[in-house]
């Protein structure tokens, strides 16, 4: 049988008469080769139906956007960025589609609580987020925290809600871009087209060197084109690559949010428990008695004696459950739960953050791919010593802080000025002290601005007989 190439065939059909759409499906079929052409035909044939007749291969997503919209509108509804305003805007988002109010967004909620924000035509939508779920929870394994049992594996977090907003604002972005140069409408990338939007992605920080290899290297079936989905996989996964994943911002915003929002949802923006009464502490889950700084002190061995530093070789084997030689904010909060039975500690989420932060940020310079989201042995003492220290400053913290909204005014500063001088507070003018924290001037300090006031001063807390 005499082979011809594909530009031939097309010539050929195009002179019998034989309609765009017919050619296009003989082309495709003959490079997919299925098993069953007549169900292989069906499948076609409904994916164009559902696109507006636009002929595009099985498996090709086809999302069209409602009349009137454009693409940068959309994206104009995705707060992912990292201003104050979009992580508020971020976090009252994610309230309002967090409906069961555990902090876990499933990607049932997210699909279901999107849909205003993203008026397209079709349910193929639905596909594209699933799809960008799957490829955060695999970006972000190694970094999840430990989940309550009725938790699935694959409900985003705060953070990785915001990287889903990123991967659905980038998906938009190229689909404008991508407008420009799809002449044909079939939701399908040739080599030109895709030197010509790799030519814009220098904006974004991803850089193709060899786009003729890069192209070759998703063009799996070898027919000359990629489907448009696994081209926008491959460019948001470059940049998702690039995009932090801390829950450091996300859960100050969701302070800020909650506070905006006058704490109408009635729960802790951070663990979806009842909004703590002004009598009762906020991590300390109803726990009347003394704080026991001596056993917490005992079980953070981070001093410099020989025994200590043997209980803390000891203490990194078995926190770093995985044997890999780094410990992860998960692993950091399940040793605190499971191993050290500190459980005060535990519930004091802010402080774990913010010490684990600091800790794997100490020997940043040297540290290789794998190592810079962790701590590694020789930051292990100096994460046990931050764990102590960050909690006292919460505890101090959530001791001025009256209204129990997680946030200082400077009448609840000022009220204990007794408690600060106790502290080893030396000014005497506390709103003069107040403005220093009081960075951006909202009239507010939040806990990171309190510690990045207080650690310089050496503070430490009354009943601390640890000192």
């Amino acid at each position: 049988m005499t082979q011809i190439s594909e530009s031939d065939a097309r010539t050929y059909l195009s002179s019998k008469g034989v309609s765009a759409f017919i050619d296009k499906a003989i082309m495709s079929m003959l490079h997919d080769k299925p098993d069953d052409p007549v169900q292989w035909f069906q499948e076609y044939a409904a994916t164009c139906k559902r696109s507006g007749n636009k002929a595009s291969p099985p498996g090709v997503v086809s999302v069209r956007l409602n009349k009137g919209m454009s693409w940068s509108q959309i994206a104009g509804k995705l707060p992912c960025g990292r201003t104050e305003a979009e992580k508020i805007q971020r976090a009252q988002l994610f309230n309002k589609i967090d409906c069961n109010h555990n902090e876990y967004v499933s990607p049932e909620e997210a699909i279901n609580g999107m849909r205003a924000n993203l008026p397209f035509q079709h349910d193929a939508i639905e596909d594209v987020m699933r799809t960008a779920c799957r490829h955060i929870q695999k970006l972000t394994k190694q970094g999840q925290e430990v989940r309550p049992p009725n938790i699935a594996e694959n409900a985003l977090t705060r953070p990785q809600f915001r990287l889903l907003l990123v991967y659905l604002r980038r998906y938009c972005d190229l689909l404008a871009m991508f407008d420009e140069f799809d002449t044909d409408e079939d939701r399908n990338v040739d080599l030109n087209e895709f030197k010509g939007v790799c030519a814009r992605l220098d904006s974004w920080g991803i850089r193709v060197h060899y786009p003729e290899k890069a192209f070759e290297a998703l063009d799996k079936r070898k027919r000359g084109e990629v489907p448009f989905q696994d081209f926008a996989d491959w460019v948001i996964g470059k940049q998702l690559e690039q995009e932090p994943c801390t829950a450091e911002d996300e859960l100050d915003a969701a302070d800020e949010a909650d506070a905006q929002m006058g704490g109408g949802a009635g729960r802790s923006m951070k663990s979806g428990r009842p909004m703590k009464s002004s009598k009762v502490s906020s991590f300390r889950r109803g726990r009347t008695g003394a704080i026991d700084w001596g056993l917490i002190a005992e079980r953070l061995p981070y001093g410099r004696s020989q025994v200590e530093k043997d209980r803390r070789k000891e203490l990194f084997n078995l926190i770093d459950v995985n044997g890999n030689g780094y410990i992860s904010l998960a692993e950091t909060d399940k040793g605190l739960r499971d191993i050290l039975k500190l459980e005060e500690v535990f519930d004091c989420k802010p402080a774990i953050m913010r010490a684990f932060q600091a800790a794997k940020d100490v020997h940043k310079e040297s540290k290789a791919r794998l190592g810079a989201d962790f701590v590694t042995k020789c930051e292990f003492r100096i994460l046990l010593e931050y764990l102590r220290k960050y909690f006292e400053l919460f505890v101090m913290f959530d001791r001025m802080d009256d209204d129990n909204d997680r946030r200082l005014s400077e009448e609840e500063f000022v009220r204990h000025a007794k408690k600060l001088t106790e502290w080893g507070v030396k000014s005497t003018d506390f709103k003069a002290e107040f403005a220093k924290m009081d960075t951006n001037h909202g009239g507010k300090v939040l806990f990171d601005e309190f510690c990045h006031w207080a650690i310089p001063q050496n503070l430490d807390v009354e009943d601390d007989d640890d000192r």
